[in-house]
């Protein structure tokens, strides 16, 4: 799947559908469950029509001095309401129509409220499965897509789809159901009546429909771009504003946001106002119908037996008219849904989480227990490594084999494009081999990470920091209640940081990022530092750890390496070699093969592309 917006011309149909997907089969039958119970509700509308129907029937017979109706006798008779007078009855069944009419709005209301928080408790679950399936996902397939559409497919997508194309499924179905049964009940009155009204509305609603329905459906779609592309240029003037600013290129991407804003202002603006077409549409519908059955009226029936009919018929009208405009809104919003939604269908079809058997979640007792050898001082060993992407021939590692014995320091160098990254992501589990074996402590990367979190941590040369406290951001992703602070201060001791955190008014509950204090390169870095220590780990991965750091920060780094020597193995990878002059050992890389593996003296005799790198940074 390498698009997020492939169903940019799915209908409503197939939208619903696949909408309905998304649910766990108990929850489909809950969504027809709501749907049985507002079709029900409308039993209460049918009955308070007929009520209106037979009170209009006795007043006619009042001012008229004319005996009701055979029936409708039969039936006064049959509720008790026989013996009664006529101005009786008139009371008894208005207040009981009335009654009826205002329940079954309550309880409709009641009905959709529960619905609704039903669909938006659903779309949180879905959003959260859709997270971990993309987290879940191949590394290198992840790593393509964009920030910005993943989030917007898991989040507004999958609202979308949910609250959005499934509540107006609901709202479709029921409001069907009650328009159907409304002209049964207006058929059984007058049957010509009735056919005329279902072939009006149905023809002047279906005209609305395709013309409106089309023109929402492709500005929701447009508007979705417009969305995250804004999101994209906000991003990108925050991450390049020391460039702009220096440069004063702050005109340019002033005037591409304006552009950008100005016409997804332009497209809501558009969406809106359309949506107020089928309002509109439904109100000259009715006025035009209303003159068409009184004409009807006239002519199929004298003035006078025409005049309940028509009452009923705006009985009707009254409850027809706000159901057929909540129909057609809902069967155009249904639309615009589903093309907002599309990025979370797409989405969807990364495979669900496999059973988390097997899978050890970082626990207290993982620092502390840890008497098997093979786990707390494991080796590293790769045999016949090669690894090319799937989607490409070209190998980025290739005959690699390599032994690195428990509790040494390795520098992993060589120019860019040499496969580093990859050979890291490779020992941290995150891509299986094309060829050949990597293990760590006997066992397969993948399955030591997975197995015994914590053991093996990874410090990127851009450290990423969460909006949340000092806390959070070192011992990442552990409610705080299990963070242990002896561990948490000797790391931050290690990593150089305890001082400032120290300083700080809050100590450890001191925000950082968007929100808090922002801190420098070399304060990051060492934050990243002290996370990757929290867990007293036996492998540490450093990609670059001090290319944001000061010289005398850099000594001070180097020194708590090396005194981690004793606890841990340590791979570094470098461009800036003085970070790996007291190194045990130093590996080179290039073009996806080993040229060299000895110490740092060793390579500069035995590797001129490397001495002339060492002698380039004075070294």
């Amino acid at each position: 799947m390498d698009e997020t917006r492939g169903t940019k011309s799915l209908g409503v149909v197939p939208a619903i559908n696949r909408s309905l997907q998304l649910l766990q089969k108990s929850d489909r039958l809950k969504i027809y469950f709501f749907i049985v119970l507002q079709l029900l509700l409308s039993v209460l509308d049918t009955l308070g029509i007929l009520l209106i129907g037979a009170v209009a029937s006795i007043g006619i017979s009042i001012i008229s001095n004319a005996s009701s109706n055979a029936s409708l006798i039969r039936v006064l008779g049959f509720i008790g309401l026989g013996n009664s007078s006529q101005t009786t009855a008139i009371e008894v069944l208005g207040g009981v129509a009335v009654g009826l009419l205002i329940l079954r709005t309550i309880l409709s209301l009641v009905l959709s409220f529960r619905t609704f928080r039903f669909l938006a408790r659903k779309a949180g679950e879905i959003s959260t499965d859709l997270m971990e399936r993309v987290f879940a996902a191949d590394f290198s397939w992840v790593r393509k897509q964009s920030a910005q559409d993943v989030s917007y497919a898991v989040t507004e997508g999958v609202q979308y789809a949910i609250v959005g194309v499934l509540g107006s499924f609901i709202t479709l179905v029921s409001e069907t159901g009650l328009l159907l049964i409304i002209l049964l009940v207006l058929a059984f009155v007058n049957f010509i009546m009735a056919f005329v009204s279902l072939g009006f509305f149905a023809f002047f609603g279906a005209i609305v429909y395709f013309q409106v329905a089309k023109r929402i459906s492709i500005l929701s779609e447009h508007r979705t771009s417009a969305a995250i592309l804004g999101v994209r240029q906000i991003r990108d003037v925050i991450n390049l504003q020391r460039e702009i600013k220096i440069m004063s290129r702050m005109n340019y991407f002033v005037s591409r946001f304006r552009s950008s804003r100005l016409e997804s202002a332009a497209l809501y603006a558009d969406q809106n106002w359309i949506q107020q077409v089928p309002r509109i549409s439904i109100e000259f519908a009715i006025v035009l119908g209303a003159a068409i059955l009184a004409i009807t009226a006239n002519l199929t029936s004298s003035f006078a037996n025409s005049i309940p009919n028509l009452i009923v018929f705006l009985a009707a009208a009254s409850r027809l008219a706000p159901s057929a405009l909540r129909l057609q809104q809902s069967a155009i919003s249904a639309r615009g849904f589903a093309g907002s939604a599309g990025a979370a269908f797409e989405y969807s079809r990364l495979p669900r989480i496999p059973s988390q058997e097997g899978v050890i979640p970082y626990n207290r007792i993982d620092i502390h227990n840890l008497d098997n050898s093979l786990i707390s001082k494991p080796s590293i060993e790769m045999r016949d490594l090669s690894f090319a992407f799937d989607d490409t021939n070209v190998p980025i590692l290739r005959g690699i084999n390599l032994t690195i014995p428990p509790l040494e320091v390795v520098a992993l160098v060589g120019p860019s494009g040499a496969g580093k990254s990859t050979f890291c992501d490779l020992l941290l589990g995150l891509h299986s081999p094309s060829a050949g074996t990597v293990s760590i402590g006997n066992l397969p990367a993948h399955d030591y990470v997975r197995g015994h979190p914590g053991r093996i941590t990874y410090l990127p040369q851009d450290v990423q920091v969460l909006t949340d406290s000092i806390l959070a951001n070192v011992a990442i992703g552990i409610p705080q209640g299990d963070v242990e602070l002896e561990l948490l201060w000797q790391a931050l001791e290690s990593a150089q940081l305890a001082e400032f955190v120290r300083s700080q008014p809050l100590g450890l509950e001191q925000l950082i990022g968007e929100t808090g204090i922002q801190l420098s390169g070399g304060q990051r870095q060492r934050l990243g530092l002290a996370r990757a220590l929290y867990s007293s780990p036996s492998i540490i991965i450093l990609d670059e750890p001090t290319s944001a750091l000061d010289a005398e920060t850099e000594d001070l780094l180097m020194q708590t390496l090396r005194t981690l020597k004793e606890k841990c193995s340590i791979l570094i990878i470098a461009h800036r070699l003085s970070t790996v002059r007291f190194v045990d050992r130093v590996i080179y890389l290039e073009d996806g093969q080993i040229l060299g593996d000895g110490t740092f003296s060793e390579l500069r005799a035995a590797i001129p592309r490397f001495d002339f790198q060492a002698g380039l940074q004075g070294l």
